[in-house]
């Protein structure tokens, strides 16, 4: 084979790709809708505090003493001013009426007995608003208040507050036990390896698509016969497999940086990639590794089909198998070291979807990592080898579709 015949025929085919409009529109418009996803709870004024418009909220404060009024005398809690207002009840739903407030709070005597506070307001659509920006600084105010009430400590009131966390001890004396984590893993690595999965199968769909209808085209057209004049069909395959591997990358590039910077951006979420960095590698080699083995089938099924119409009729089997880790991704993030969800780690085909789950929800041991990633390269050899023998033996079948007998005569062929 000719490497040289490889980056002629991955140049052409990414600069077709490059200028077709439907990779480009694939490409962008994800991202796109990324963007528009993080920024519409902005645009409705249901975003952080940052770009919520300013209200001003009268506070009534009926309890026992007027606890509460210290804390509430010119608060600003997410762009809310709260001011005390010394009327009656009336007096603060006619100043919220004649639009002097945006809203009246009004805190009962028997708040500390599990009344709720009342909230006053003129445009009734700023409810959930109020409570998304209140709610937990109320709360506090009233659990503290209520906490006074017991004449606990601040030690106490702090142990009364805390979670509760399991520690993990061994069964067996000597085992290692892992320190505890605080929160798990970080949200980055527990979600992009997910994130990643999910796209490797979008990006198959697509690009897949893509890869296997030009097969078809091409072989429809004869334009293989003037390319295979001059290369090899083990050449064209590995040609275009490189470069639907480059472009999945670019793409995929695109949406992953686009949707760290919408949620960067937009939502109060902290990116770190610091804490786990071993698994970014592993995750890079699953996905790569993954793709060669899935788009080998997708060229290897385009020479095999007379047609578009017969490619579209096993294209969706083609992506429903490797898709079935995603498809069962709750069972394995709730339970990502059954040993059922281990032996579909091993199983090639799901090997890519399977342990990119399992890597954010667990600790992987080195050797499950090591053999499962050996087992898939040992597949995408064995598999992209009977996929150029079926490409060699069906791109010039133009007439008629590869039968079974003649596809098990193309595999055994050396």
């Amino acid at each position: 084979m000719s490497w040289k015949q490889v980056w002629t025929v991955m140049g052409w085919e990414i600069r077709k790709n490059l200028r077709s409009p439907g990779f480009m529109l694939m490409t962008f418009v994800i991202p796109l809708l990324m963007l528009a996803a993080g920024a519409l709870p902005f645009l409705t004024g249901q975003g952080n505090g940052s770009t919520w418009d300013p209200l001003t909220i009268a506070v009534m404060d009926k309890t026992e003493g007027s606890q509460f009024a210290s804390q509430f005398t010119d608060a600003t809690v997410n762009d809310i001013l709260f001011v005390m207002h010394d009327g009656s009840e009336e007096d603060l739903k006619a100043a919220v009426s004649d639009e002097r407030y945006d809203g009246g709070l009004i805190l009962q005597e028997s708040v500390l007995e599990g009344s709720n506070p009342t909230v006053v307001l003129l445009d009734m659509s700023l409810q959930n608003q109020i409570v998304s920006r209140t709610s937990s600084f109320i709360d506090g105010m009233v659990m503290n208040a209520k906490l006074n009430q017991l004449d606990l400590t601040s030690d106490e009131k702090g142990n009364l507050m805390q979670p509760v966390m399991l520690s993990f001890v061994p069964a067996v004396e000597g085992d290692p036990v892992d320190e505890p984590q605080e929160g798990a893993s970080s949200l980055v690595d527990a979600v992009l390896p997910m994130i990643l999965g999910v796209l490797l199968m979008v990006s198959l769909l697509m690009l897949g698509q893509v890869l296997m209808y030009g097969v078809i085209k091409e072989k429809k057209n004869r334009i293989v016969e003037v390319l295979l004049s001059s290369l090899t069909a083990t050449e064209l395959l590995t040609g275009k497999l490189l470069s639907f591997g480059l472009l999945s990358m670019i793409q995929i590039a695109i949406w992953v940086s686009t949707g760290l910077f919408a949620v960067n951006r937009f939502f109060d979420v902290e990116l770190s990639f610091n804490e786990s960095a071993g698994k970014y590698v592993p995750m890079f080699l699953y996905f790569v590794l993954g793709y060669l083995l899935i788009s080998s089938l997708f060229a290897a099924m385009g020479a095999m089909m007379k047609d578009a119409e017969s490619g579209s009729q096993v294209q969706g089997l083609i992506v429903l198998i490797p898709m079935m880790p995603i498809l069962l991704a709750t069972p394995i993030i709730m339970a990502p070291d059954a040993m059922w969800v281990r032996i579909f780690s091993f199983i090639p085909i799901f090997t890519p979807g399977t342990m990119l789950l399992r890597i954010g929800m667990t600790d992987i041991p080195s050797w499950e990592m090591a053999a499962t990633l050996g087992v898939l390269a040992i597949s995408v050899i064995w598999f992209n080898r009977i996929a150029a023998r079926i490409f060699a033996g069906s791109i010039l079948q133009f007439d008629t579709a590869a039968s079974l007998k003649q596809i098990m005569s193309m595999v055994r062929r050396g």
